[in-house]
């Protein structure tokens, strides 16, 4: 099981709500988030709304971790639409 805190976005016009639920079953920590008017592509479709969600997710992290909240804003606007690699190295 994953350790870490989990932010599992869905769109609510495609997995919505299933995404947080599946991932429930590899991490005890889940934030499951479904985003409103979007559905497979929500970096396209919401970016406001999923620059919104990482960016208050980040900032809590950052507030347990003892780190700056500005600091995580600003990580999260700098990511911009290369979510995943940045963020996650597969290897």
């Amino acid at each position: 099981m994953l350790g870490m805190p989990v932010l599992a976005i869905g769109g609510a016009k495609s997995l919505g709500e299933n995404v947080g639920s599946t991932m429930k079953l590899v991490a005890h920590d889940v934030q499951p988030e479904v985003i409103p008017d979007s559905g497979h592509w929500v970096a396209e479709e919401a970016p406001e709304e999923l620059l919104a969600a990482l960016t208050a997710f980040l900032a809590c992290q950052a507030q347990i971790d003892g780190s700056s909240a500005r600091a995580a804003a600003s990580a999260t606007r700098s990511i911009g639409y290369g979510l995943v690699g940045p963020l996650f190295d597969f290897k």
